[in-house]
């Protein structure tokens, strides 16, 4: 059975995507098979493509 974990950031520059890959090597170390997804928001391009 596969489970999901999200982790939100509560602002941005937190430090999430470091966290992140902390979390995913321990796991890695205890044997869970992990994969990972980065969702980079770009604002001045969502704006752009909103003209």
């Amino acid at each position: 059975m596969s489970r999901t974990i999200m982790l939100v950031p509560t602002s941005a520059g937190v430090g999430l995507t470091s966290v992140s890959m902390g979390v995913l090597r321990a796991m890695e170390r205890k044997g869970v098979n992990v994969a990972f997804y980065k969702l980079s928001l770009n604002l001045a391009t969502v704006a752009i493509n909103q003209i």
